[in-house]
């Protein structure tokens, strides 16, 4: 009987020989005691391989997660020094990451050279290396540490992450052992689940940045979205409807010098003079709708009741509002963000709630501000609520984050939808 295992014949080579040798029953059983123990090894390590790969997805911070491949890799292959090396190109060294029986070193700060005379920079320029006595190496000399500690044998594996090399990852004795081709296979395995783990949080913190700085970018944006239209509210009222106001003057100026008999020509002019009425209150209405004098003139309360107002004319939708506030609390800043995620709120059950009743609550409580604005209509799905294309839900989000706030979007196809604002009560001086 030969015992075979894919993948570690080489391993087991040894134990079939003397099985093929041997007619001796109790050396038989020996041989296959050891094939037993030889092939539990290596599924020790395979299973190792898969529950990191496992770990990897759970842990949150990369030092953490090596610390802990760390405590695998010396209890499965049995030795009493492991390391993780970062590699450091702009000063040629590598710097210990984590490990594993180390007196003298410190993670984080202690260095070990990268040359290549040296077996961590052999290692890293020329692949995976197996040492089974640093006394008769002759391919390189052993770094300070592991003299230091003794290290007589060891293995080590280079740890590739994208693009570039990361480091070495390394497994050493202070005894003579002879490390296997499948020890090497094992601890590369390893390697490679670091490097996963090293590049996911790379890509993770890339993604990260970039959020940020959309974030800064869309927040810069809004700010100079409300000064263009406080700009042009401000050149719309003063410069187009004091020149509305003049002409319409002059109009009814013109009307009461026509004589009576000049009819035609009198309702020529009450017609200019209507028409000069509905422009003036088409440009309040956009000068209004590009920043409500109300909001600078008496603040948010006020503000918020004038745009409830102007929903219920044009919707029909009843409207009830609650709001117990102190406008000086929320700032200039504030009350502009609170305004408009208001205002695109109504907007929202406008065009899709098909509700008809709609309540505010606007209310202070331990130094926040409390906003709910609930509708009974037909609700969102989770689809809606995360698409990339919904610009209005985003832009409330942003605004809300804008001020150091947060806000939830609940909804149901039965419950209609919760709009849930939340603020700090911080004045804007600015």
């Amino acid at each position: 009987m030969l015992i075979t295992f894919c993948g570690y014949e080489e391993d087991l080579k040894i134990v079939n020989m003397r099985l093929i040798k041997t007619d001796s029953p109790r050396e038989s059983a020996e041989c296959l005691e050891l094939g037993r123990g030889v092939l539990w090894r290596h599924i020790r390590q395979q299973e190792a391989v898969a529950e990191l790969g496992m770990d990897a997805l759970a842990f949150a911070e990369v030092p953490t997660f090596m610390d802990h491949a760390m405590e695998r890799v010396a209890a499965i292959l049995d030795v009493p020094y492991v390391k993780v090396l970062e590699f450091l190109p702009a000063e040629n060294s590598f710097l210990l990451r984590a490990g594993r029986g180390w007196q003298n070193a410190t993670v984080g700060e202690t260095r070990i050279s990268a040359d290549k005379t040296v077996q961590t920079g052999y290692t890293l320029a020329s692949g995976a290396v197996m040492v089974e006595d640093f006394g008769v190496e002759q391919r390189f000399t052993a770094p300070e540490l592991l003299i230091k500690h003794g290290v007589v044998s060891g293995i080590s594996v280079p740890i590739y992450s994208i693009n570039k090399p990361y480091g070495v990852l390394g497994a050493h004795t202070d005894t003579v052992r002879r490390f296997t081709e499948y020890d090497i296979s094992f601890l590369q395995s390893i390697a490679n689940v670091i490097a996963s783990v090293i590049d996911r949080k790379r890509v993770e913190a890339t993604l990260q940045n970039s959020e940020v700085r959309l974030r800064k970018l869309a927040v810069h944006v809004e700010a100079i979205k409300e000064q263009e239209r406080a700009r042009i509210a401000r050149e719309i009222h003063d410069e187009l409807g004091q020149a509305l106001t003049g002409l319409n003057m002059d109009v009814h100026w013109l009307a009461g010098r026509l004589a009576k008999d000049q009819t035609g020509l009198s309702d020529k002019v009450r017609s200019m003079g209507a028409l000069i009425d509905c422009t003036i209150k088409t440009v309040q209405h956009i000068s209004s709708e590009l920043r409500p004098s109300v909001l600078d003139d008496l603040g948010l309360g006020a503000a918020i009741l004038r745009v409830v107002d102007q929903f219920i004319n044009r919707t029909g939708i009843r409207c009830d509002v609650d709001i117990a506030m102190d406008d000086a609390g929320v700032g200039h800043k504030g009350a502009t963000a609170v305004f408009r995620i208001i205002q695109e709120a109504l907007t929202n059950v406008t065009r899709h709630a098909q509700a008809s009743n709609v309540s505010i609550q606007v209310k202070e409580d331990s130094g926040r501000l409390h906003v709910l604005v609930k509708d009974n209509g037909i609700g969102l799905t989770e689809t809606d609520i995360g698409n990339a294309n919904a610009i209005g839900l985003m832009g409330m989000k942003e605004r809300a984050l804008e001020i150091g706030g947060s806000l939830v979007i609940e909804s149901g196809t039965e419950n209609g939808t919760l709009v849930r604002l939340d603020v700090p009560l911080i004045s804007d001086k600015a």
